[in-house]
């Protein structure tokens, strides 16, 4: 029976296999114009109509285009944003959160996901980023970002904002 250890290959075939191994999976979807005059008081789910790459079908730009959808074969995920809001009134707090839900809608644990939140006392314009631990996922539960801001009429601009998701294994 061959050896079939990495340190008996050759060069050439451990440099593929590493190089394989490494192949980046996951999505990066972004908006192609700002958003305006949103009302995100209850809460505003933001919708993403620009992928800058998506290996696993894992986005729709089109239908449920709030979601990042993890495709059959993985257990965890790695999940991130960044957001730039503008016109955002003084004194009015915002958070960001990304929400984890199973297949059936059900919101899963907030363990390890990144949740922002900051109050603007002197400015109109407010940008922040988070990124997630590894979590633990399933076939068909999906990501989204939440916006929530005392604000009924703000601007998320589109040349910073942006929304992945690395798979892990």
């Amino acid at each position: 029976m061959a050896d079939t250890k990495i340190s008996s290959l050759d060069a050439t075939n451990r440099e593929a296999l590493r190089k394989k191994s490494l192949t980046p999976r996951g999505c990066l979807v972004g908006r192609s114009v700002d958003l305006t005059t949103i009302n995100a008081s209850s809460g505003y789910t933001v919708p993403f109509d620009a992928e800058s790459y998506d290996t696993d079908g894992i986005h729709d730009n089109v239908t449920s285009n709030t979601r990042m959808t993890v495709p059959s074969g993985w257990s965890y995920a790695r999940v991130g944003f960044n957001i730039f809001l503008t016109n955002v009134a003084v004194q009015e707090g915002c958070l960001v959160r990304v929400v984890h839900k199973n297949s059936a809608g059900v919101e899963q644990s907030r363990r390890g996901l990144p949740i922002q939140e900051g109050a603007n006392a002197d400015f109109t314009e407010w940008s922040t980023s988070g990124s997630s631990a590894p979590v633990a996922v399933s076939a068909g539960d999906y990501f989204e970002l939440l916006l929530i801001c005392n604000d009924t009429s703000i601007s998320i601009l589109a040349s910073y904002t942006a929304f992945w998701m690395e798979l892990l294994a």
